[in-house]
Order: structure tokens, then C-alpha cells, then sequence
């Protein structure tokens, strides 16, 4: 029997081309990870690997326009705090609640590497977010107008569920015979980032590390004060 040899158009040659083009990048994206466009839908596909509903984000580091400030190796995003300060920090960061549970997620960093913290949520009162590794700085206005203002470097904490009624917060992190107490600053949303100085304790340590908080009522009386152990791992 005689084979005949099918012929395809040029349109048809182009459509098979592309089908497989697209096979080939759906092939490499799920090698990949299956990365997502925006930073907010990384975030929720972290949350999907890890089995977990979707939380409330209450905390971002940085939105899809802002720009990026490059200080020195770091890459930092800013967020702004109620008051009109403005911080930095390394890496684009979200942070959500459940109803008795948060995650604290980094969706680009430095190396765009990606992953998802779980914390379990205090019965009462704020709970404390650690991360796994992180740097911040905001500057301090100069006295006057043509002078530079101070630079002040710490490691981030996240507070969420900090009561409304809170209008100062500062937290003291030991580690053996060293100590430093940051100030927090209200970002909204029933959060605080608290920014303790990281050139007074260095963010990562072996030793065991150790925190109070307080927290302040506008009549300058103390709303809260509590000890805890101080999680990096």
C-alpha cells in the first residue's frame, strides 16, 4: 500500500507549534514551583501548598508599585506606619490571621526564595511573629533641614491582635548577658512592628533568647506587660 504523507498548512504548522510551546512552558512552570504573577498570589499559593485556609492579610512589606530600595546587598521594601514613618525591610512580606492561628510569609527575598511561617494565636492579648531571618532600618529626620538624620538598623517583629486601646509599645529581647529594647510602631490593623537594634543583639544567635513586652494606655499607664521565649527556629 501506497503511504501518503500529511500535509499540514502553514496554519496548521504554526497552531502545532504553539501547542507545543505551551506544553514546554506548563512543563518548566510546574518545575518551577508554579510561581505566580503578583507577590499577594504567591502568598496564597504558599498558603495552598501548606494545606491551610486563606487568612486575612493584615500586613504587607511593600505593594505591587512601590519601589524597591537597594541598601547595600539587601533588597528592602517599605511599609508605613500610622504616623508617617516610613521603614524598610529586607525582602516582600505578608502576614495574615485565622481564627486562632497566623502566618507570617516571605514571598521574595534576596535570592527569591519563598516560605511560610505558622504561629499559634494567644487566647488573649497580641501575639508575637518571628522571622526566620530578617533586617529593617528606618531614618531618623535630621535636626535641621540640609543635615542627614541617624539611621537606625533592628531585626522585625510582628505583634497582631494588639489591643486598640494601645498607644506605645516597646519589647526587650535577652539573649545571655545582652539585652536591647526597641520601640513598636502601629501599622493598622490591630498590628505592630516592633524594632528592637540589631547592632546591640545580633538578629541570630545560638543562645536561647527571652522577650518582654509592654504595652501603654494614652495616660502613659501599662496596658499589658508579658514574658515569653523568643522562637527563631
Amino acid at each position: 500500500m501506497r503511504r501518503e504523507r500529511i500535509r499540514l498548512s502553514r496554519g496548521q504548522k504554526i497552531l502545532l507549534n504553539l501547542a507545543l510551546c505551551v506544553f514546554l512552558l506548563t512543563c518548566l512552570w510546574g518545575i518551577a514551583g508554579y510561581p505566580v504573577v503578583t507577590a499577594g498570589m504567591e502568598f496564597r499559593r504558599l498558603e495552598r501548598t501548606r494545606l491551610l485556609p486563606p487568612s486575612e492579610i493584615v500586613f504587607t512589606a511593600g505593594g505591587e508599585g512601590d519601589i524597591i530600595l537597594n541598601d547595600g546587598a539587601r533588597l528592602c521594601y517599605p511599609v508605613r506606619a500610622l504616623d508617617g514613618t516610613e521603614l524598610y525591610l529586607q525582602g516582600r512580606w505578608f502576614a495574615g490571621t485565622g481564627e486562632d492561628w497566623a502566618v507570617l510569609g516571605l514571598v521574595q527575598g534576596v535570592s527569591y526564595d519563598c516560605f511560610l511561617r505558622w504561629f499559634p494565636l494567644e487566647e488573649e492579648g497580641p501575639s508575637l511573629l518571628t522571622f526566620y531571618s530578617g533586617y529593617g532600618y528606618w531614618k531618623e529626620e535630621g535636626l535641621q533641614e540640609m543635615l542627614p538624620g541617624e539611621t537606625h538598623n533592628f531585626f522585625p517583629i510582628l505583634l497582631v491582635n494588639v489591643p486598640e486601646e494601645t498607644v506605645r509599645a516597646e519589647i526587650t529581647v535577652r539573649q545571655g548577658e545582652r539585652s536591647v529594647t526597641g520601640p513598636g510602631w502601629n501599622m493598622g490593623n490591630g498590628v505592630w512592628l516592633m524594632t528592637p537594634d540589631n547592632q546591640v543583639l545580633p538578629y541570630q544567635g545560638e543562645e536561647e533568647r527571652s522577650y518582654t513586652l509592654r504595652l501603654y494606655r494614652p495616660d502613659g499607664s501599662l496596658l499589658l506587660e508579658r514574658n515569653g521565649e523568643y522562637w527563631e527556629g
